[in-house]
C-alpha cells in the first residue's frame, strides 16, 4: 500500500498508473526507442465547408453553371477535394485548405453536389449543397418564310383523244421546298387570250374533259408550293377537238297527185352544236328548197305528172355530213280533171324512095305524159282519117305523135311531137 493514501483510493490510484504507464509505452515504444523522434498515428478525419456561393446547404441558381468555394482543415495535412453532381459532373478542385471550383454545370431541376477533403491516412470529410436551376426554355427559331416561286413546268403539249377531251402533259417544276401541284387554265378559240383556271394536278398531266367538238382550246400551266408561291406560266399549247358530223333523218313521201301540195322536212341534229346548212340533188323542176331547213315542197301542176328519181337531201356542219338515202317522188294525174284533145296529121303519099303509097292502111296514135316515152298507143286501121280525139285525159300536159303503116306492116319514122296541157 502507498503510505500515506487512503486504501481505495490506493487502489485507483494504481490503475491510473498503469494506464499512464502503458501510454507512455505506446507513444515512445521500447526503451531503445527513447532516443529517435517521436511518430504520432492520424487517427481524426478532416474538415470540409462551402463558403461560395453561399454558407447555407441550399442556393438557387439562375444561370446553367455555378462556382463553388470554400476551406478544409485537418490535423496532419488535407491532400485534395473533389465534387461531384448527381445530375452529372465530377472533378477535383482547385486548392485544398482553401479551395475552388470554377463552374459546375447544372441541369433543369435539382441538382445536389457533393465537396469531399481528404488527407493522406485516407480520412475524408464531405459537405453537400443542393442547387434548384429553372433552366431556360428555348423557343425553336422561326422557320424562315418560302418566298422563292417553283420553276416553270417545260414542255407542255395538248393532244385532242376525242370530240370532247384534249389530254395534256409536261415536265416536272422543281422548288426550293417541294411543288405540291399545278394550275390548269384554258381559254377557247384560236388565238384567245381570256385564261381561266380549270383544273389542278399532283402530277405532270391532265385531260380537260366536256368540250365541244371541232373547236380549238388553248391551255398554259403553272406550279405552285406549300407556301402558296406561284411559278411562271408555261408556254401555250393549243389542240382542236375531233368533229362530230350532224345527223338527219325523216321518211319523205314519194307521191303527189297534180295540183295538190308536197312538202317534206327533214330532223337534223349536230352534238357539237355547230350551225347547220342543208342542200338537195335531183329536186323535181316543180318544188322549192330551203338550205336552211332542208324542207322540200311545192304544187306540182298537171304537166309535172311523171316520176323524178334520185332525189339526195344532205345536211353539213362545215366539216362532216350526213345525207337521206336516195328517194323519188311520183306526181299522179288529178282524176278529178278529165280532158281530151283532138290530133290531127297529114297523110303521108309516098315512101322514102319517093315511090308512090298506094297501100297505106292506117296509123298508130302515140301519147302519154312524158315526151320521151309516150306509153299509150291508139291504132287507126283507117288510111282515110287524118285526126283522131283522144279522151279520158287527166290534168297535165300530154304528148302525141304519129306513125303511119302500110298493108305489108311496114311503119313511117314518128311525126313531130305535139302537146297539150288538160286543165
Amino acid at each position: 500500500m502507498t503510505a500515506g493514501l487512503p486504501a481505495g483510493l490506493s487502489s485507483c490510484v494504481r490503475s491510473l498508473l498503469t494506464t499512464l504507464i502503458v501510454v507512455a509505452a505506446i507513444g515512445y515504444g521500447s526503451p531503445a526507442d527513447a532516443g529517435r523522434s517521436k511518430k504520432w498515428t492520424d487517427w481524426r478525419s478532416p474538415q470540409i465547408a462551402i463558403t461560395a456561393p453561399t454558407t447555407s446547404s441550399s442556393y438557387t441558381a439562375t444561370t446553367s453553371t455555378v462556382a463553388l468555394a470554400g476551406t478544409a482543415a485537418d490535423d496532419v495535412g488535407v491532400t485534395r477535394v473533389t465534387w461531384y453532381n448527381d445530375r452529372g459532373g465530377r472533378g477535383t478542385a482547385s486548392g485544398t485548405t482553401a479551395w475552388s471550383v470554377a463552374a459546375v454545370t447544372l441541369l433543369p431541376g435539382t441538382n445536389t453536389i457533393t465537396v469531399r477533403a481528404y488527407d493522406a491516412a485516407g480520412h475524408r470529410a464531405r459537405a453537400t449543397l443542393t442547387v434548384s436551376y429553372a433552366g431556360t426554355t428555348t423557343s425553336p427559331p422561326a422557320p424562315t418564310a418560302d418566298t422563292q416561286a417553283p420553276t416553270v413546268p417545260a414542255g407542255l403539249t395538248a393532244s385532242a383523244a376525242s370530240a370532247s377531251q384534249i389530254n395534256l402533259a409536261w415536265s416536272a417544276a422543281t422548288d426550293n421546298v417541294g411543288v405540291t401541284g399545278y394550275r390548269v387554265e384554258r381559254c377557247q378559240g384560236d388565238g384567245c387570250t381570256s385564261f381561266a383556271q380549270v383544273g389542278t394536278s399532283t402530277g405532270t398531266a391532265f385531260s380537260s374533259t366536256g368540250l365541244a367538238g371541232a373547236t380549238a382550246y388553248r391551255y398554259r400551266v403553272r406550279a405552285a408550293d406549300a407556301a402558296g408561291n406561284l411559278g411562271s406560266y408555261s408556254v401555250i399549247a393549243a389542240a382542236t377537238t375531233s368533229n362530230r358530223p350532224p345527223t338527219i333523218s325523216g321518211t319523205p313521201s314519194t307521191s303527189v297527185v297534180a295540183n295538190s301540195p308536197y312538202s317534206f322536212t327533214p330532223s337534223a341534229s349536230d352534238p357539237d352544236g355547230q350551225t347547220l346548212t342543208f342542200s338537195v340533188m335531183g329536186a323535181p323542176a316543180w318544188a322549192s328548197f330551203d338550205t336552211r331547213t332542208g324542207r322540200l315542197g311545192g304544187t306540182p301542176g298537171p304537166g309535172d305528172v311523171g316520176t323524178t328519181e334520185g332525189i339526195v337531201i344532205t345536211v353539213a356542219d362545215g366539216i362532216g355530213y350526213a345525207s337521206l338515202p336516195a328517194f323519188a317522188v311520183v306526181v299522179q294525174p288529178d282524176e278529178a280533171v278529165v280532158g281530151s284533145a283532138l290530133v290531127s296529121w297529114v297523110a303521108p303519099t309516098e315512101r322514102t324512095d319517093g315511090s308512090p303509097l298506094d297501100d297505106l292502111a292506117g296509123f298508130h296514135l302515140n301519147y302519154g305524159v312524158n315526151p320521151d316515152a309516150l306509153e299509150y298507143t291508139i291504132d287507126l286501121a283507117n288510111p282515110g282519117l287524118s285526126s283522131h280525139l283522144v279522151e279520158d285525159l287527166g290534168a297535165g300536159t300530154w304528148y302525141f305523135n304519129a306513125i303511119a303503116y302500110d298493108a305489108a306492116g311496114n311503119h313511117s319514122v314518128p311525126s313531130n311531137t305535139v302537146s297539150t296541157t288538160i286543165r
